[in-house]
């Protein structure tokens, strides 16, 4: 529905699975998934690797143009982790990153998820041509819009219910923390041209 999340290319973000006891790294060629496992996994990517700790929830989006990665829920320092050659990125809870060509100008021009509302955006070099956009977004707006999140809240599964306790005690208190700023969030849209405005 047009309440779901705007996303270029895949049309839903996928629940890309409890990470079963097997999987210690996964591939991500493209497209989006919510990992919620049980142990240390890894994702890799064409930008790079994420590393999510047990219990924690991330959402990884890979696409042509980069890998995004969203920290939803950890229990520990540290716990989702993207790896540039040399270069570590912890992300908090409520915490985004981007990795995608250093010719990108700015963060609305490659934003794979144009429904979420993002503040304090900054970028970084890296090596191999690389850059790093970071934000930090509003975690209540994800789990309304993210369709696997609301399917995660909904289940009557043991183990779901656990994992989305945590989740939305998470997402309290980082809202609680950042509330007094709410209204800096804010959606970054990609640029559209506009036809009529060119026709005299």
């Amino acid at each position: 529905g047009v309440s779901d999340i705007g996303i270029a290319g895949p049309k839903t973000i996928e629940m890309g699975a409890w990470t079963g006891p097997d999987t210690k790294v996964a591939v991500l060629r493209k497209g989006n998934v919510v990992v919620a496992p049980d142990h240390d996994t890894t994702i890799e990517t064409a930008f790079g690797k994420v590393t999510v700790a047990a219990r924690a929830v991330a959402l990884i989006m890979a696409l042509p143009t980069g890998t995004a990665v969203f920290n939803l829920d950890d229990t520990h320092k540290d716990s989702v982790v993207v790896t540039i050659g040399n270069t570590k990125m912890p992300l908090a809870p409520g915490r985004h990153t981007m990795i995608t060509s250093h010719l990108v100008s700015s963060f609305e021009m490659v934003n794979p998820a144009e429904g979420l509302a993002h503040r304090n955006v900054t970028s970084h070099k890296l090596d191999g041509d690389l850059q790093a956009f970071h934000s930090e977004f509003l975690m209540a707006h994800a789990i309304g819009k993210i369709k696997q999140l609301k399917l995660l809240v909904n289940s009557n599964a043991p183990e779901a219910k656990r994992v989305t306790s945590h989740l939305l005690k998470t997402a309290a208190i980082v809202s609680q923390l950042g509330a007094s700023n709410a209204s800096q969030y804010q959606l970054y849209k990609h640029p559209r041209l506009t036809a009529s405005a060119n026709l005299k």
